[in-house]
């Protein structure tokens, strides 16, 4: 039942990279990540390690990620002092509670043994919700497109003829950058609780969750590594720091996680093409997605047309209601002239030939680099949910590191990636090929 080692090994150089500099460039960073890439890149998925390691591996993985959030916390907009003072509080006291998972149980600790799961569970939980309290108007331009996106729909106006308020020089403040799946499905949590970002508190705790549901039968007896995985997941040392900032990761992660879980229990029903279609909705990274649903998995024409269906049913209304506002709003981002993020600074490639050099990366060399890595990919990775899971983390990986940009919120995405790649390779029957018809 166990997996490859080096998934995990993979996962803490990334977040060690991107932890220490915020997902900014360094040479030490950009090294930890590329390290990772290879990693992943060159795993074999067919070996297999032994419980014992992985079981110790991921315990120290676990008190690592509780220790850099410690380590890291903080957002750039918190107002209110009191609830930073309680979050680091919170925080301390995690240090310990995960410490007990490398601990055996004692008469003396036995109640902390017992709960300790869910006394981290409910503090990760917790430490989101003050994070949000403590950071109401975050001065970021995702903050107010999507806040006030969300709330258009409640006064059935168009998000894409909305003018935003100006936060940078050269920003343009009429642009709602990300498919309208994100504006429907954050406009009750605006509408109910104030802020959108609520819900990225339950995609994160819905993620988590499904990583439990997916774990929890693999040994019965011991459910530790159904409870450490998830965990990691939620004491990712950059997740509050995300939701700080709106970043619509957690939402994405949510649906994905969803769609793998899903058709894992039944791989010819159309409910796990639902979820994948909800999370291309909301932003277009996620277009990624299709190369690896489509040549990993065997698709039916029926889940074809109900994945195709509920994209349309979001995104075609939008698209009808102002075409020339919807088109322009969505691909201004690529236009360097108007896209105000700032350039040779990202924890990428991109960033470091041009810290060597001084020059920038030929777009025709770009490209070919990334055909290379893709058929490779492609051409290692199995058919099968497995298959599909790692392709499309190394796909996604594999973007990342060599587009022009790369920020903070896409390497959180890919460290998610990762973990649920590694979830579905500890299943026992993840190495069986799905016959493609």
């Amino acid at each position: 039942m166990t997996t490859h080692p080096s998934l995990i090994i993979a996962y803490l150089l990334l977040i060690f990279a991107y932890s220490h500099t915020h997902g900014f460039f360094s040479l030490g960073s950009i090294f930890m990540v590329i390290f990772s890439f290879l990693i992943l890149l060159f795993t074999d998925l067919a070996k297999r390690g032994d419980d014992k390691s992985l079981n110790i591996i991921l315990k120290l993985t676990l008190v690592i990620c509780v220790a850099l959030s410690t380590l890291y916390y903080g957002g750039l907009y918190q107002e209110d002092e009191n609830f930073v003072i309680v979050n680091y509080l919170i925080i301390a006291t995690c240090m310990p509670v995960s410490l007990l998972f490398l601990s055996k149980t004692s008469k003396h600790f036995e109640l902390f043994h017992r709960y300790k799961f869910f006394y981290l569970l409910f503090f990760a939980i917790l430490l989101r919700i003050f994070m949000i309290i403590s950071s109401p108007q975050p001065r970021i331009d995702v903050y107010n497109s999507l806040e006030l996106g969300s709330k258009s729909l409640l006064e059935l106006k168009n998000p894409y003829t909305l003018t935003f308020p100006k936060i940078y020089p050269n920003q343009i403040p009429t642009l709602y950058g990300y498919f309208p799946g994100s504006a429907v499905i954050l406009m009750p949590f605006t509408l109910l609780l104030g802020d959108p970002r609520y819900a990225y508190v339950f995609a994160d705790f819905g993620s988590a969750a499904i990583l439990f549901l997916i774990l929890k039968n693999l040994n019965k007896k011991d459910q530790q590594l159904a409870e450490l995985m998830p965990l990691i997941f939620l004491y990712n040392p950059m997740s509050l720091y995300v939701i700080e900032q709106s970043y619509l990761e957690p939402l994405t992660t949510f649906f994905l996680f969803l769609f793998v879980y899903l058709y894992l229990r039944n791989k010819v029903s159309v409910w796990p093409f639902v979820a994948i279609a909800v999370s291309l909705t909301i932003k277009q990274s996620m277009i990624l997605v299709l190369l690896p649903l489509l040549l990993k998995l065997r698709v039916t024409i029926k889940q074809l047309a109900v994945f195709t269906f509920m994209v349309a049913l979001v995104i075609g209304p939008f698209f009808l209601w102002n075409p020339k506002e919807f088109i322009f709003d969505l691909t201004t981002g690529f236009n360097p002239i108007y896209n105000t993020a700032p350039t040779n600074v990202s924890l990428n490639v991109d960033s470091l030939i041009y810290k060597l050099t001084g020059q920038q990366v030929n777009n025709l060399i770009r490209f070919s680099v990334i055909i290379f890595f893709v058929v490779l990919i492609f051409k290692k990775s199995k058919n099968n949910a497995l298959g599909f899971a790692y392709s499309f983390t190394l796909f996604t990986f594999t973007i990342t590191l060599f587009y022009v940009q790369a920020f903070l919120n896409y390497f959180t995405f890919v460290s998610s990636l990762i973990l649920i790649t590694t979830a579905v390779s500890l299943l026992p029957d993840n190495n069986r090929p799905t016959t493609k018809t």
